[in-house]
């Protein structure tokens, strides 16, 4: 009967199979409908009728008369037996008959007893579980009543919590999601007050509660806005592990996002931004990704942030998809319109436009601007973190070709108004000096596209608690002139805005220094580079350089007078000796420095005039070099060895060029031909030192009283072997 029943149930609705084991067990399920099949026909009227009728007709029979009949038939065959009646055969085979009806009866009555025991038995425990559990859902009714209690007291301090943040971000312009703009956020006691009481709520908020991620999410955005950003991670961490709808796993990851933006992590800030362009595509996307699948995040400023990116439809071609935050209300052709002007008149210097567009084609909203990739180019910042600061004639490559640049996008009407090192790509074949520079210009034309987060810089007025993004941000205010800090007495800003930037721009390629002001220390040893950045930089625009095409006139300036001078230079670098006009005379065949003057001192024995030559300085002897006391020295016997020339006779030096003998006059003066002192002694013999005979070249030992000349040198000790 069980497995009839439980086929049949199988048809109405499927049956765990836990439940069905439960019901085979011991034939629980056939016995059930057994015993309440028995009484529902015992309580029936209908049987006691049907009963009767059976009885009536002979066909029922109870079994008490079942009983009696049997006794009576044994009763008739035994009196039978004794009178040997014709009838013995007959009753004997009735009594079998009454016999075997008592029988069945008998069998079918001991199934019933022990069904109805069982069944008995079984009630018993049901109702002894039954009472366990009416007991169990009592305590889980009063469970349910305090859950009820503290999901009502969870649900109000969600509410209170969610009431002081939405208040807050209605007040600071801030939502869930959170917005670069988010780090410049001015907060006030008020504010700062809130966020308190929220983060003190939300201490006691649990975990399991339902608004736990939604929560987690907007105290995170407000949390973020302060500078806090390693609290914000952790709650959008939090938000996304509670998190059960995919929008809120979506919305925190792309506030992860965000946060690992604003600290330059752009490997984790890469994961999550995917994973919640997974999630939803059209809500979270920068750019179109379909088209532009992303390979790398580049970095972020204060237009927006960079990819690099693979063209789907040439999957060989890798190209730089700049995305940006906030986008200015206009017509796509419009405000894209600069950055392909400056392709045409000025492609040499600009990476080459390839496509632009929205995300939200409808509403306008997150343009994205697509140019070519430069494989091996970096930024001047990131050249300086290489290399360091860049010498005069790289910087004179470099400088010249950015100001060419600003020449024909002046010409044509059109500002950069962002120039700065990070703006500026540089690609060379090696770092040797004599290697190429080439320039690309980035972000020309792009300012009307998007609005900067500079201008939020602008208001911020300190870097102080800013991240590094912001602080990024922050100093590039460094390159922007006054008239685009605010500054309304200097005008609006114009083409002698990029004159200003570009004149800081040089300066800190050429000095690694920030450039706060234009130092003349920083640029002592290139007075004619000083001369011109600090020109570019001056505050009032009336007195920088007219134009961009003056500022190349100038560079070429520079630039002549080095070839002038490098000219100078190689011709120079022929001659034995080189004056230079402060008193000294160096020795370009062993880089030694001579006073020019060969005979200041007179003659003096050994100790004087090593005492002497230690006190000689600047101001002395005809000096104007800056030398100090205990700069200068005698020559070693080695060095003088190699001062003399043999071929030459009284005295035994050539002139400057090294060609014939030398005469006063040229490159030294006073020079005689006699007795001069040198710095070595003789070896175990302390009481003689070294002398040479400039008249025949010899070099020889002589008691240290003598007295002898004095020509005195300064820089490193020059060993015969060595040259």
């Amino acid at each position: 009967i069980t497995d009839l029943v439980l086929a049949q149930m199988q048809h109405i609705e499927p049956v765990e199979d836990t439940l069905a084991a439960f019901l085979r067990y011991d034939g629980l399920l056939g016995d059930g409908v057994l015993f309440f099949f028995r009484e529902l026909i015992r309580t029936d009227d209908r049987l006691e009728k049907t009963q009767a009728a059976l009885q009536r007709e002979g066909l029922c029979i109870e079994v008490r008369n079942l009983q009696m009949a049997l006794k009576q038939t044994e009763e008739n065959l035994t009196q039978a037996i004794a009178q040997k009646s014709p009838d013995l055969g007959q009753l004997a085979l009735q009594l079998q008959n009454w016999q075997q009806t008592e029988i069945a009866w008998q069998t079918r009555h001991d199934e019933l007893i022990r069904f109805t025991q069982h069944f008995d038995n079984q009630l018993g425990e049901m109702l002894a579980w039954a009472k366990t559990v009416y007991a169990t859902l009592e305590e889980i009714q009063a469970d349910v009543k305090e859950t009820k209690a503290d999901v009502k007291e969870t649900k109000g301090l969600a509410e209170d919590i969610l009431q002081k943040i939405t208040e807050l971000m209605a007040r600071q312009d801030l939502s869930p999601q959170i917005k670069p703009r988010d780090e410049f956020t001015q907060h006030n006691s008020t504010s700062l007050k809130l966020i308190r009481e929220a983060v003190s709520l939300f201490k006691q908020l649990p975990t399991q509660s339902p608004e736990y991620s939604r929560v987690s999410l907007m105290m995170g955005s407000a949390l973020s806005s302060t500078g806090d950003l390693a609290q914000a991670e952790r709650l959008f961490q939090q938000a996304l592990e509670k998190a059960t709808h995919p929008d809120e796993k979506a919305l925190a990851y792309f506030n992860l996002f965000q946060v690992q933006l604003r600290r330059k992590a752009y490997v984790e800030a890469l994961a999550h931004l995917q994973a919640a362009l997974a999630i939803n595509p059209l809500k979270y996307a920068l750019h179109d990704t379909h088209k532009y699948p992303i390979e790398q995040l580049l970095g972020a400023g204060g237009m927006g942030c960079v990819f690099l990116c693979q063209r789907r439809l040439k999957k060989t071609q890798r190209v730089v998809v700049k995305c940006f935050w906030e986008t200015r209300q206009a017509s796509p052709d419009e405000i894209f319109k600069e950055p392909f002007l400056m392709s045409e008149i000025a492609g040499d210097f600009v990476p080459e436009p390839l496509d632009y567009g929205y995300v939200d084609n409808v509403q306008q909203e997150r343009a994205y601007f697509v140019t070519e990739y430069l494989e091996g180019a970096i930024d001047g910042e990131s050249w300086l973190a290489q290399y360091g600061a860049m010498d005069l004639e790289r910087g004179l490559q470099v400088g010249l070709q950015i100001a060419e640049g600003l020449q024909l996008a002046h010409e044509a009407g059109i500002y950069h108004l962002d120039l700065k090192p990070a703006n500026i790509l540089l690609k060379t074949a090696s770092v040797s000096k004599s290697a190429e520079v080439s320039v690309k210009i980035i972000d020309f034309g792009l300012s009307q596209v998007a609005h900067s987060l500079r201008q939020e810089a602008v208001v911020q007025q300190s870097r102080s608690g800013l991240s590094l993004f912001g602080q990024a941000i922050f100093d590039t205010l460094d390159y922007a002139p006054p008239e685009q800090r605010g500054y309304t007495d200097y005008g609006e800003p114009s083409a002698k805005s990029d004159i200003f930037a570009f004149g800081k721009t040089l300066y800190r390629l050429l000095t690694k220094e920030r450039p706060i002001e234009v130092e003349p220390e920083a640029l002592e040893h290139a007075p004619n580079w000083f001369k011109l950045l600090y020109s570019c930089t001056r505050a009032d625009p009336a007195k920088r350089p007219e134009s961009a095409e003056q500022l190349v006139r100038r560079l070429r300036e520079i630039e002549e007078a080095r070839n002038v001078k490098q000219r100078k230079q190689a011709k120079l670098a022929n001659y034995r000796y080189i004056d230079n006009g402060d008193g000294t005379v160096t020795d370009n065949r062993t880089g030694l420095i001579w006073l020019k003057n060969a005979n200041c001192f007179g003659k003096h024995n050994w100790e004087s005039a090593m005492q002497r030559v230690a006190q000689l300085a600047d101001g002395q002897c005809g000096l104007s070099d800056g030398s100090k006391p205990g700069d200068w020295r005698l020559p070693t016997k080695e060095e003088w060895k190699v001062m003399i020339d043999r071929k030459y006779r009284s005295p035994v030096v050539s002139n400057a060029a090294g060609t014939d003998q030398w005469k006063e006059g040229d490159a030294f003066s006073r020079l005689y031909a006699s007795f001069y002192w040198s710095s070595s002694t003789r070896e175990f013999v302390t009481t003689f030192a070294w002398f040479v005979l400039l008249s025949n070249g010899c070099v020889n030992f002589v008691l240290k009283s003598n007295a002898y000349y004095v020509w005195p040198l300064r820089g490193g000790v020059v060993e015969s072997l060595k040259l």
